[in-house]
């Protein structure tokens, strides 16, 4: 199936940074102001990224875009070693491995979505319809190593 014309405002760029943005959100609420910061980085380059075009191509947006990913990833990684390391100080050490379990799935989901969407062609909707289920997986995967977390409780 060809990709669809959204116009200016397609899926991923209205869906993906409004998620980005909800969890900073969030983080602010938590008192996280590292994670506000690279969540807003990570919102603003989905939104440059996700332009209407064609033809994927890797130019200054894709690279900052595949930057502030890594970032969130590392920030992630230093959450859930957070939780792991304070893990008999919480009072419910079966939760917080649960919260752990469960945020290790969901990323993986984010793997296994994304080897499926690589598959498809650009900007298809089936594609971007799994690149936003990506986003999300991502999302619920923060919010679970958040909640894992020892200074969230």
């Amino acid at each position: 199936m060809d990709a669809l014309n959204y116009g200016p405002l397609t899926p991923l760029r209205i869906g993906g940074p409004l998620m980005f943005v909800l969890l900073a959100t969030l983080m602010y609420r938590m008192h996280r102001p590292v994670g506000v910061v690279i969540l807003t980085i990570t919102a603003l380059t989905t939104f440059a990224t996700h332009r209407p075009r064609k033809v994927w191509s890797r130019g200054l947006f894709e690279v900052l875009d595949f930057m502030a990913i890594c970032v969130w990833m590392t920030y992630n990684t230093f959450v859930m070693l957070s939780a792991v390391t304070n893990l008999t100080k919480t009072s419910s050490p079966v939760l917080t491995v649960l919260l752990l379990v469960s945020a290790t799935w969901t990323a993986g989901l984010v793997i296994i979505l994304d080897n499926i969407r690589c598959r498809l062609p650009y900007r298809s909707p089936t594609r971007d319809l799994l690149h936003l289920c990506m986003h999300a997986s991502g999302v619920c995967c923060t919010c679970l190593l958040l909640w894992a977390s020892p200074t969230c409780r």
